[in-house]
């Protein structure tokens, strides 16, 4: 099965960089950017994952997927989600248990067809079987600390992260979350008098950039109506920065996006709005739209 097929088949050579920026489904850049993460992980950083761990992952990542587009015979429905979804549980989540990753991407996959509202899941597949795994999973834990501060890293994430949100149109999505929350921690740093190297140092946080342009960005489960995420971003800073400074909780991030779920449904139900597509993304295609 494939995701695209065109329906104008021009001669590559004649395309511009621009209209191929804009024929092909950016999940493919998205998904060519975490394998890449993966795989510089596990060889320069020492990710706490073995290769059985990402194959099984993977296996029934895929085997999830088919089963519930039969079980409800959904059409033109793709992969690429699911795949993005195997590496994102392969590059969050460490246990000390082979079962535990194949059984988080089941619960992921099983999340996105089963709790929905008016037609769109309500939870990010990937936060939602990494923090059931890590509260309720034996020897099961996310280490944001694996990022480090290294420049490229931080660099790799910042160009793709910029390529990804601006061809799905939600980099003002990422770049609105890092205002608040950068806003907050100013205003930390000035009640506490710290000194302005504690608020710079936060802009080397790899998870931070990763959370923020590959994760409160999806298109899928935020808000459809452009205030309705810019509310949704706000809250989720806010809960974030909460969690963290308040009640010194860690992994502030995945709560944070956890806990504004539910704000979702309520903000499309206010904010009335065209969903998101996929397929709205491409120009001269038929794109399968995911789930």
């Amino acid at each position: 099965m494939t995701d695209l097929i065109s329906k104008e088949k021009l001669p590559t050579a004649k395309r511009s960089w621009r209209e191929m920026f804009y024929i092909y489904d950016i999940r493919y850049i998205h998904i060519f950017l975490m394998a890449s993460l993966l795989m510089g992980g596990a060889l320069f950083r020492d990710f706490s994952i073995v290769p059985l761990q990402v194959a099984l992952t993977f296996v029934f990542g895929i085997l999830s997927q088919a089963m519930f587009i039969r079980i409800f015979r959904i059409k033109n429905v793709g992969y690429l989600s699911a795949v993005i979804t195997c590496f994102g549980i392969s590059l969050l989540l460490r246990s000390n248990h082979i079962w535990v990753h194949p059984l988080a991407i089941f619960l992921a996959i099983s999340s996105k067809f089963l709790i929905r509202f008016r037609g769109k899941h309500l939870l990010n597949p990937a936060m939602f079987a990494v923090l059931f795994a890590m509260n309720l999973l034996p020897a099961s834990w996310i280490s944001p600390g694996q990022w480090g501060y290294d420049l490229a890293v931080l660099f790799w994430l910042l160009i793709f992260g910029f390529i990804v949100t601006a061809r799905s149109r939600t980099l003002w999505i990422g770049l609105s979350f890092i205002g608040f929350y950068f806003g907050l921690l100013a205003i930390r740093v000035l009640y506490l008098g710290y000194h302005w190297d504690v608020w710079f140092h936060q802009f080397k946080s790899g998870s931070l950039l990763l959370f923020s342009f590959f994760m409160i960005t999806d298109p899928k489960t935020s808000p459809d109506h452009p205030s309705g995420r810019l509310i949704h971003t706000g809250i989720v800073a806010l809960i974030a920065f909460i969690w963290q400074y308040y009640f010194y909780f860690y992994h502030n991030l995945l709560y944070a996006l956890l806990f504004a779920s539910p704000l979702v449904p309520l903000l499309d139900t206010y904010f009335k709005y065209e969903k998101f597509e996929w397929a709205g993304l491409v120009s001269d295609l038929t794109v399968h739209k995911g789930v």
